[in-house]
């Protein structure tokens, strides 16, 4: 089978896949120099994870074309699959790879690959008896890249969504029944959205003949990223149950929001963006700028030991406000088993956080105060009940006079401790093991009171309100600079967390962001600010994982719902 070369050239291009697997396959590469001159081509041959495994030149004469064979031309080579990235410094050139299945000679191929965008669709073949259907695909930066796999079922317009991430030069190859845990439909299109620009093509094996037929990427561009985002929270949603509130928002421009799922599972009442809900830990970055405030106003004092306002807590002397922000001072957790047996068995009892607090006095420090880092819900407690001796004023009445009137934070309240805004959304556990021994979806909403939390996770609110804060946050709208770079300087214990605030929670390992994440029974939550892009982020999930398995649902929905709002995010900015 052979291959028209394109018509355009380039000095830096990609051969996306190369294969010798089980001494099966056979590839080469054909590079044709377009110039009039001798010219010096650098081959860089990577893994699939992304690994610079061989770098070498081939020189060609002018006008001149190559045909090399990986097995045969690249002895040294110590990986059999891959790819190999091209480039010249001088000249443009062209180029074609060829597969062939030695056993049959069945053989296809594809054009140099000269292009990275971030939006492809990736052909499939019509599936069906004898024939598998997959791809490939190349991240050809030196940055991670988050990948949305879209399945679209071409007859009914449905679709399903898998998230991954592609490592910087790696790459994936993958049938689709791998990457879905089943066939896809007879007539399908892969559509995939990437952060940043990625190169591939969709492949199909015909099994009776033998044969791969492998073809090109086609770019598109988002008609409606807005909706198309929408429409793919829903799709997600469908997937996972629960509901989910997201609102992002670059620079200056207005925040853009969106909702899918339920807010009530009960009444089946839709969520949307205007419904509250808990944003458990996230609670602790406002808590520690209304502290940071009040060191700002030589009212507190960073340094100041916990004994200067709870002189009877064990150790107070040695513990420092400052250890209570950042997780250093070894207090024990007070939200340990004993707490939690004790939720159970009176759900609807009315706590105070002296209370709550006392779940720890006769337990053992982690550590010695500022030797290490563990965090602990306590430290945020104590710092909610300190603000109150400080001030004078109740938590919930600190937060409002210092964050939530003057951002006019209008839905947000200190759940248990302040009258609830509205619309709100149901919070339930969701226990697929039935590890409680009710149903896989308890309504934890109705049945804890709000006051079993306080400082450390109390905080219900919207994610435009989330918004709000963080960039108010970030902007100097709070703290002044000197004050925000200490919030932001991590402790020499925690490279990742500073004073209620914390560094790279995003998904991928090499990129900033600064923000905090919560979860509590009622839901979870995440609250990130990305530098490089000016882009503010919040979610909002109204489901809580009970058990591994629990848990580990709730993650993958919630971390493949970010990386929706992240691929789409560039789309949508101005």
């Amino acid at each position: 089978m052979s291959c028209p070369w394109a018509l355009a050239s380039e000095t830096r291009a990609a051969f996306p896949h190369f294969t010798q697997r089980d001494q099966l396959w056979n590839t080469k590469l054909v590079l044709s120099n377009l110039s009039l001159s001798v010219a010096q081509f650098q081959l860089t041959f990577y893994s699939e994870e992304g690994e610079s495994v061989l770098v070498t030149t081939r020189e060609l004469g002018g006008s001149a074309t190559k045909i090399l064979d990986i097995g045969a031309d690249f002895p040294q080579l110590s990986i059999d699959r891959g790819w190999v990235a091209v480039e010249s410094t001088t000249v443009h050139f062209n180029g074609m790879m060829t597969f062939t299945y030695l056993p049959t000679g069945a053989t296809t191929s594809l054009p140099l690959d000269k292009s990275e965008d971030r939006n492809l669709h990736l052909p499939l073949v019509r599936h069906g008896h004898q024939i598998e259907s997959g791809f490939a695909l190349v991240n050809r930066s030196d940055r991670y890249a988050m990948v949305q796999f879209s399945l679209v079922d071409i007859q009914t317009n449905t679709r399903e969504i898998r998230v991954q991430v592609l490592p910087p030069h790696g790459k994936r190859v993958s049938m689709i029944e791998t990457l879905f845990d089943k066939a896809p439909p007879a007539s399908a299109r892969m559509e995939v959205k990437c952060s940043q620009g990625v190169t591939g093509f969709g492949l199909s094996f015909l099994q009776d003949v033998q044969q791969i037929v492998a073809i090109p990427a086609l770019a598109f561009e988002p008609v409606d990223p807005k909706a198309e985002l929408q429409r793919d929270l829903e799709t997600l949603l469908q997937q996972q149950p629960g509901g989910i509130s997201i609102t992002l928002q670059h620079g200056e421009q207005l925040p853009v929001r969106f909702a899918a799922g339920l807010a009530d599972m009960d009444t089946q009442e839709a969520y949307t963006p205007d419904h509250v809900g808990s944003i458990g830990s996230t609670t602790k970055t406002m808590v520690a700028t209304a502290f940071l405030q009040l060191v700002e106003q030589n009212k507190a004092l960073l340094d100041q030991p916990l004994s200067s306002v709870f002189p009877d807590y064990p150790k107070a002397d040695q513990v420092t406000m400052r250890m209570l922000l950042n997780h250093t001072s070894g207090i024990p957790a007070y939200d340990g088993d004993t707490l939690i047996q004790d939720l159970l068995a009176n759900p609807a009892r009315v706590w105070n956080p002296e209370e709550l607090l006392a779940y720890s006095l006769n337990l053992p420090y982690a550590f010695e105060p500022g030797q290490d880092f563990a965090y602990t819900n306590t430290n945020y407690l104590l710092l909610g009940m300190i603000l109150e001796r400080l001030t004078g004023d109740s938590l919930a009445q600190v937060l409002r006079n210092q964050i939530f009137t003057p951002l006019a934070m209008n839905q947000t309240y200190l759940r248990g401790f302040e009258s609830p805004t509205t619309p709100h959304a149901q919070g339930y556990l969701f226990d697929p093991d039935n590890a409680l021994g009710a149903t896989p979806f308890i309504n934890a909403h109705q049945m804890f009171h709000g006051s079993c939390t306080f400082g450390d996770a109390g905080v219900v609110t919207t994610t435009g309100d989330m918004v709000r804060f963080m960039t108010a946050l970030v902007g100097g709208d709070l703290l002044s600079e000197n004050m925000m770079d200490e919030m932001v300087t991590p402790s020499p214990h925690s490279a990742r967390y500073g004073l209620g605030i914390a560094y790279g929670l995003s998904s991928l390992p090499d990129e900033i962001s600064l923000g905090h994440n919560g979860s509590f029974l009622w839901g979870n939550a995440d609250l990130n600010y990305y530098p490089d892009e000016d882009l503010t982020l919040a979610l909002q999930y109204n489901l809580f994982g009970i058990g591994a398995a629990g848990q580990a649902q709730i993650s993958e929905t919630q971390e493949s719902a970010l990386a929706l709002a992240r691929i789409a995010s560039a789309n949508l900015k101005e």
